[in-house]
């Protein structure tokens, strides 16, 4: 319940200033101060004192974050939470500087304060960023690469082509429709790995057709062939999803809807029943409004998920897809809505992460399920100080939330990128962090 950290003595921002426990003080002040609206903040509740604080409940400046010295930081919890020091690698978690500058603010060399292995050179929007090797930075031995060049891409397809033209060194993303040719060309050079990340539906449980309609919900469910959807329409290594937590997290069994295993005949033959029996078929199919981000892969998806349902059932689905900030929009117009692409990518390692996306008050609960027992496991879960018992509380949550029918679950997806055969150290993690620091150049 109390995390007690010694600073670096040999660490530096990159204006020469000395990195103290007060920067991290501040820093966790101001991402839980409800003035600041951080989407993050809710990753710091098990802190001591953040609920209260995001909640406008008590002041930011009370939660139990203390400063003992220079050097010395402590933080007291509310609940036991093992995975805490996952949350404190996280953005929202990175201190503040004390004196001149600061952190994230500014875009021209020198108005941004950091303290990572580099330090911002140039900013030219739309075109690049370049960094530079940090010479105060306390590992700057081991940065082998002295400077990187990070360029925004429109899209997957254009990036594969700067890849391929010498351009980039490394891509944060192939098209999926362009993995198979790229097995064969350049074998050596493409990573995929697992993501610990979902992609699933969301129902708005706020208003008819699906409010008190989980036969319906589970219908619809029913009716997607998710082997058919990852391994034609996807292809690129995506696995079936019929839980909500991706596997992959050490110590946790997922839990699973309970027709995985059943042949996908009778899986349509039980959708239909359901179908009939929530009033629908022929003669009233039902009509519904799918909305998604602009992105080609979802909305491929989605095509194909609505024509599975039009095959099986009948239903008559209008696939919608938004400019993401369009998109995030109708989080808050109920009436716009009836089902949502969402996808989930961990923060930190843990099944809380995924599960507490549907507790009640949480931010992120766009279908808005409101189920006490699913909450009373997740509360249970919070409380548990003994490890391997906390798992299998928060794996009973799961089941509970795939009992709701609140969401479909599809796929779990994978990071795919290309590698040019210069670079070292370049290993694609589940989390699908990468730092340039752990790069190197190979002479070829």
């Amino acid at each position: 319940m109390v995390y007690s950290f010694t600073l670096r003595a040999d660490a530096r921002w990159s204006n020469g200033d000395i990195v103290t426990a007060d920067d991290f003080v501040a820093a966790l002040q101001r991402a839980v101060d409800p003035a600041t609206a951080s989407p993050q903040a809710e990753l710091l509740s098990p802190i001591r004192g953040v609920a209260e604080a995001i909640a406008g409940k008590a002041p930011a400046s009370g939660i139990a974050v203390r400063a003992e010295g220079p050097r010395s930081l402590r933080i007291e919890l509310a609940v036991p939470a093992p995975y805490f020091p996952s949350i404190l690698a996280n953005p929202v978690a990175y201190p503040r500087p004390h004196t001149s500058g600061v952190a994230g603010s500014g875009s021209s060399p020198g108005s941004l304060v950091s303290n990572g292995a580099y330090r911002l050179a140039e900013w030219v929007p739309g075109s690049h960023l370049r960094l530079v090797r940090d010479d105060l930075y306390w590992d700057r031995a081991h940065v082998a690469i002295p400077e990187v060049r990070f360029v925004p891409v429109s899209d997957s397809t254009a990036e594969l082509a700067r890849y391929r033209a010498g351009e980039l060194d490394l891509t944060s993303s192939v098209p999926t429709t362009q993995v198979e040719a790229l097995r064969r060309e350049r074998p050596a050079e493409l990573q995929v790995r697992p993501q610990l990340a979902v992609i699933y539906y969301a129902f708005n449980l706020e208003r008819a057709p699906f409010k008190d309609a989980p036969g319906l919900r589970e219908a619809l469910s029913l009716a997607i062939d998710r082997e058919r959807l990852v391994g034609d329409v996807l292809a690129a290594g995506q696995v079936a999803a019929y839980g909500f937590v991706p596997p992959g997290i050490p110590g946790y069994e997922p839990a699973s809807l309970p027709w995985r295993d059943t042949p996908m005949p009778q899986r349509l033959a039980e959708a239909r029943a359901l179908y009939r029996e929530a009033g629908y078929g022929p003669t009233r199919p039902l009509k519904c409004r799918l909305v998604l981000p602009a992105d080609d892969t979802l909305r491929r998806v989605a095509i194909a998920v609505a024509s599975m349902w039009h095959e099986a059932l009948g239903v008559e689905a209008s696939v919608v897809d938004m400019e993401y900030r369009a998109f995030l929009a109708t989080r808050n117009d109920a009436g716009s809505w009836d089902l949502r692409s969402h996808g989930w990518n961990a923060d930190y390692p843990d099944p809380g992460n995924f599960l507490g996306v549907f507790v009640g008050t949480s931010a992120q609960n766009d279908a808005h399920l409101q189920d006490a027992e699913f909450d009373r496991r997740m509360s249970a879960a919070s409380r548990d100080p003994d490890g391997a018992r906390r798992l299998q509380s928060l794996a009973a949550a799961e089941q509970r939330l795939l009992e709701t029918q609140a969401i479909i679950p599809l796929y779990y997806p994978v990071a795919r990128r290309l590698v040019q055969p210069r670079i070292a150290g370049a290993i694609l993690g589940p989390m699908d962090h990468n730092y340039s620091k752990y790069l190197s150049l190979r002479a070829l």
